[in-house]
């Protein structure tokens, strides 16, 4: 490479991926000497998110959390929902916080405009806490 910049197009199918995050790198090597590892790579991250079937869905997971831990889930909303709903409730002997940060993303739009931030604080003798958020199916 000289010191000139480059381009090039790359093409992503993610039709066969199945639900989940997934990570790849494309890596460029040096035809004459490609011993010497790549010269540059490309990160590639393609998440494909769960789909929900039927008007009234429900999701339930179990999740244990060490501190500081991120769990992230990534839903395609249902075309007719306008509302979600989060009920959280803690099967701990002790009282933790946690932050509940929703996102969707719509077309054209700043995802802050679509956002849903909340800390929480969730003890062993509450009942279950819902959260509702207004959302736009797609």
């Amino acid at each position: 490479l000289s010191n000139t910049a480059r381009a090039f197009t790359m093409t992503v199918d993610p039709c066969g991926l199945r639900e989940g995050c997934h990570y790849a790198e494309v890596c460029a090597y040096d035809s004459f000497d490609p011993s010497r590892g790549p010269v540059f790579r490309v990160p590639v991250t393609v998440i494909s998110p769960r789909r929900l079937e039927g008007s009234l869905v429900k999701v339930e997971d179990n999740l244990r959390f060490q501190p500081g831990e991120i769990h992230r889930q990534f839903v395609v909303v249902p075309p007719s929902a306008t509302w979600a709903e989060v009920s959280l409730h803690s099967l701990s002997t002790r009282t933790h916080r946690y932050i509940l940060h929703a996102i969707y993303l719509q077309p054209g739009e700043s995802y802050g405009k679509n956002e849903f931030y909340k800390f929480i604080s969730l003890s062993p003798d509450a009942q279950r806490s819902t959260y509702g958020f207004q959302v736009q199916g797609g």
